[in-house]
């Protein structure tokens, strides 16, 4: 926001999500919580799951269907919250994309707009016997194109 630090900070527990966001540390701008921050965070939290713990991906929460050599589609249910993904992997076997139509855009934590979800990512490395992705973006996949709102970049584990 025009140079003026954000404070977030997510919290997401047993299916229950809250987030605060403060401008400059000081000013409240977004303070979400709900069923719709439930849906949204259990997504969130699949996705991490699948980007930096590929290992806890056997929980019996978890349905697979596989679509095609390059992608599957996953469930995942929490404490009734069913949420739905498709994965995306290269020829490597590497994820290189998650997708979710499950997450809701919210700019003051009130008002909440659907839209598709990605985290396209690249630059894998072998770090402790798994790949993991070395790039990462967070994106909204609007009809007016995508909008990438947060990129991370790697350098150690």
């Amino acid at each position: 926001m025009f140079g003026i630090p954000l404070r977030g900070l997510h919290v997401y527990v047993n299916g229950t999500a809250t987030m605060k966001i403060k401008l400059g540390g000081l000013i409240t701008v977004a303070n979400a919580s709900g069923p719709i921050m439930d849906r949204g965070e259990t997504v969130t939290f699949f996705n991490d799951m699948c980007l930096i713990a590929p290992e806890t991906l056997i929980d019996t929460a978890i349905r697979w269907q596989e679509n095609s050599e390059e992608t599957v589609d996953a469930s995942m249910n929490v404490n009734s919250i069913t949420i739905q993904a498709r994965l995306y992997v290269d020829n490597e076997g590497d994820l290189v994309n998650f997708t979710s139509d499950d997450r809701s855009m919210s700019s003051d934590g009130k008002n909440y707009v659907n839209a598709r979800w990605s985290t396209p990512c690249s630059q894998h490395t072998v770090h402790n016997g798994r790949r993991l992705p070395r790039y990462g973006e967070a994106c909204w996949d609007l009809p007016s194109g995508s909008l990438s709102y947060a990129r991370f970049n790697i350098t150690r584990f």
